[in-house]
């Protein structure tokens, strides 16, 4: 059989950033390992292992790599991987151009929405600060904001007790904030609007700055809030071990 492609097609690869690309040492510590973000401290925390490594390069080599996260700008900063391209963060509700700037259309379609829901996300922030205070969780509850407008909540647990985390997801899930969406993987829950999301960010960039009908789109991703933008991808790729692996381990489908 003889392969063939249309020169002017390119690859074009969505990829979640954490626990996709690189991880901290605690979840993978094996030889060969290379420094890939480091922390507020300046210091390394993230690494990717050598088969991250040759993956990314190859992405990087052959095709267009568009990191999809829900980091923010700051936090986003710190990964030490030269991208090149489009930069989706926050869960989809901030695009960055490929020469870094905002891309002040999208961030104003998405501010609009996010001062609709400021209100109820700031109440949702003090109630959960209110909860933890109460049940002595121990949890870090973040309210994450970039480019003058807040955007999401973050939970933590700073020892990784995951069962402290449990109780304030049960508290959230028995009582659910109308139009919020809440997400968890491992130690980190967040709770952000219904309106944003990785999906709508990815098809966004797609259609606009890309060409649906020639170029190949893959999606990559680790968490279980990863497979809607993945799934708006022509190919998806999903790390061994990961928590969307496990989940479809034990798929019948």
């Amino acid at each position: 059989m003889t392969l063939q492609s249309d020169p002017k097609s390119q690859l074009v690869v969505f990829a979640d950033l954490d626990d996709t690309l690189f991880q901290t040492l605690k979840k993978r510590n094996v030889p060969g390992l290379m420094p890939a973000g480091v922390g507020r401290d300046g210091l390394p925390l993230s690494y990717a292992c050598p088969k991250q490594q040759k993956l990314l390069k190859c992405l990087l080599d052959q095709g267009t790599v568009i990191p999809t996260t829900a980091r923010n700008y700051e936090s986003f900063k710190r990964v030490q991987i030269a991208f090149s391209s489009f930069v989706i963060l926050n869960f989809g509700a901030t695009l960055l151009n490929p020469d870094g700037t905002l891309n002040e259309e999208w961030h104003e379609r998405m501010s609009s929405q996010a001062r609709a829901h400021g209100d109820m996300l700031a109440a949702q922030f003090e109630a959960s600060k209110a909860f933890n205070a109460l049940h002595n969780l121990g949890l870090n509850i973040r309210l994450i904001s970039d480019f003058g407008q807040a955007w999401y909540l973050l939970v933590k647990h700073m020892s990784h007790d995951e069962s402290q985390i449990d109780i304030l997801q049960r508290e959230w899930e028995r009582a659910p904030a109308p139009g919020f969406t809440l997400r968890r993987n491992g130690n980190n829950l967040t709770l952000s609007p219904d309106f944003f999301d990785k999906k709508h960010a990815v098809q966004e960039v797609a259609t606009r700055f890309f060409n649906p009908d020639l170029d190949v789109f893959m999606g990559m991703g680790d968490s279980l809030s990863d497979f809607d933008f993945m799934s708006a991808c022509d190919f998806l790729v999903i790390p061994s071990q990961s928590q969307l692996h496990t989940a479809f381990s034990g798929s019948t489908v």
